[in-house]
């Protein structure tokens, strides 16, 4: 994997990373630096993602399309046209709440696991890192995000029995 592989989407977001690494006396173009810069981009996935599972309602209401709106109008199948936000969020609480919450959820915490295991092999880098604190603050809420889904669905299918 080249470093242009490795870079995250947002290049800004790299420079304080590359930078550091070069500090540290790090090539940009090693292993490690490549190493070190896919697990940074993987934080930064799901760093949005959690972002984004927070502010969807907010940003279908503005009309912005995140990945979780588009992911819940995909899972909810709701067909193109022109829809009132406030029966778009009606409609997709239900979608997302069963399908789409717990899919990005476990999704979040795979990359999160394969950020932990992409650091422990860069050669050069003592654990835990800045990088792993950041990923475990996500990881945590996550998983609480995770464990309320599980109760409130018991609670909704014990309700509707």
């Amino acid at each position: 994997l080249s470093l242009h592989d490795a870079l995250p989407i947002s290049f800004t977001h790299s420079l304080p990373v590359l930078g550091t690494l070069v500090a540290a006396g790090i090539a940009p173009e090693s292993d490690t630096a490549v190493t070190v810069l896919r697990t940074f981009k993987q934080y930064l996935i799901i760093r949005q993602l959690s972002d984004d599972l927070h502010d969807w309602q907010e940003d279908l209401r503005a009309g912005h399309s995140s990945y979780v709106v588009t992911r819940a109008l995909s899972d909810a199948q709701i067909t193109a046209g022109c829809w009132e936000p406030e029966v778009l969020v009606a409609r997709l609480e239900r979608s997302l709440l069963h399908r789409t919450l717990p899919a990005l959820g476990s999704d979040m915490l795979a990359r999160a696991e394969e950020a932990h295991g992409l650091l422990r092999q860069a050669d050069g880098i003592d654990g835990p890192t800045v990088i792993d604190t950041l990923i475990d603050g996500i990881e945590r809420n996550t998983r609480r995000m995770l464990t309320e889904h599980e109760r409130l669905s018991a609670l909704l299918n014990a309700y509707s029995s």
